[in-house]
């Protein structure tokens, strides 16, 4: 909910959405966050088809996710996204992109972009188009290749989620490794724009940008 420009991140990555024809956005909140994100939707989404779903404890990103599950209805493939970046990203290609890997086997595909400074995240290990793993801030990274935080997933992947005790179960770890082992989890390389607004600096640095 920080503002970048006067409006909220996440209000960009809704933009985001229903630029491409996303008729419904599920956002995953804690318990405690209701009343901040219930005024973010009457403040600058009155009208759009927003459904919050609490935890009560933090489920970690899988979990959140599969306690969701219940808005897909009927849909086969779906987006999601991280809550903490800025992207303008060609939904339309990545979901392409994603049918076609899907045809060979693939559960989820991953929007990669080249970081600047790579060492800071997870360098994809790619085997043409196939992630075969993650390496987590490499002194040398082989590439500046890394997950945008943007996916997009086949509803089979819940058939890979199981709760732990702590209750906290997490795509990156849990769901991904799991699937790149397998030879399941795809890429698609982007160049658009990216703005990772997870620390203080990426945020200041996503309030100066010119291309928002």
């Amino acid at each position: 909910l920080l503002t970048v420009k006067r409006k909220p991140i996440i209000s960009y990555l809704v933009e985001l959405f229903q630029r491409f024809g996303a008729t419904q956005v599920v956002v995953s909140i804690h318990k405690n966050q209701r009343t901040d994100f219930e005024w973010w939707i009457k403040r600058y989404h009155p009208q759009q088809n927003i459904k919050l779903v609490e935890e009560t404890k933090p489920l970690g990103t899988f979990g959140g996710l599969a306690q969701a599950r219940s808005y897909l209805q009927d849909e086969e493939d779906f987006f999601v996204t991280n809550g903490d970046e800025i992207k303008k990203i060609d939904l339309r290609l990545l979901l392409k992109a994603h049918r076609n890997f899907k045809a060979k086997g693939a559960l989820v595909t991953v929007a990669l972009v080249q970081a600047r400074n790579p060492q800071n995240y997870g360098i994809a290990l790619l085997k043409k188009d196939v992630i075969t793993g993650f390496l987590e801030k490499p002194k040398n990274p082989p590439s500046s290749w890394i997950s945008s935080g943007l996916y997009v997933m086949n509803r089979r992947v819940f058939d890979y989620y199981s709760p732990t005790s702590s209750g906290a179960v997490m795509l990156e770890k849990n769901l991904f490794q799991r699937l790149a082992k397998a030879g399941l989890l795809s890429s698609f390389k982007t160049r658009g724009l990216w703005l990772d607004c997870g620390n203080i600096e990426g945020w200041e640095k996503a309030i100066k940008s010119k291309k928002l």
